[in-house]
């Protein structure tokens, strides 16, 4: 809720690794705060948190500075943004500043946090992943099967 306004969207929060710590936030936690809301490019964006109370806990924190840091190192770049990432824990859709050519570039880039190559061969992609995401694995000429039957012989 922003004042008495339901919002359905999802928001984030900037923290410093320090108040991250102390509070001990997991998926699914209510807070309550005080903060100050900018739009950041499409996203809705709490800054300058202030007298956070959380009022609910969700699941226990997963995340932590050393989890963060391995992830940074082993995360592999998606070079599309399938849904199915989008809504996986490991999926993160990070701010990047490309400072090599003479003008600064910035866009967001989506990583896969547990190193997987490629989403579709994730475990977790179908849990997260809608119907019309995931890949059709009927036949190619569907049409053209038929049942037949067949002999089996084993050879020892």
């Amino acid at each position: 809720y922003f004042g008495n306004l339901l919002m359905e969207d999802p928001v984030y929060a900037r923290l410093s690794s320090r108040t991250y710590a102390s509070l001990q936030l997991g998926r699914g936690d209510v807070l309550s705060a005080r903060a100050t809301l900018t739009l950041d490019r499409g996203r809705l964006v709490l800054k300058k948190l202030r007298r956070i109370d959380i009022e609910e806990r969700g699941e226990p924190p997963f995340w932590d500075e050393s989890k963060a840091l391995v992830a940074r190192e082993t995360a592999v770049q998606i070079p599309v943004q399938p849904e199915g990432c989008m809504q996986c824990p490991f999926g993160a859709l990070v701010d990047v500043e490309n400072m090599q050519q003479r003008e600064t570039k910035k866009y967001r880039q989506l990583y896969c946090l547990r190193g997987m190559p490629h989403y579709l061969a994730c475990d977790l992609y179908s849990r997260h992943a809608d119907s019309d995401e995931l890949p059709d694995e009927s036949p190619a000429h569907a049409a053209a099967c038929t049942t037949r039957k067949v002999n089996v012989t084993v050879k020892i």
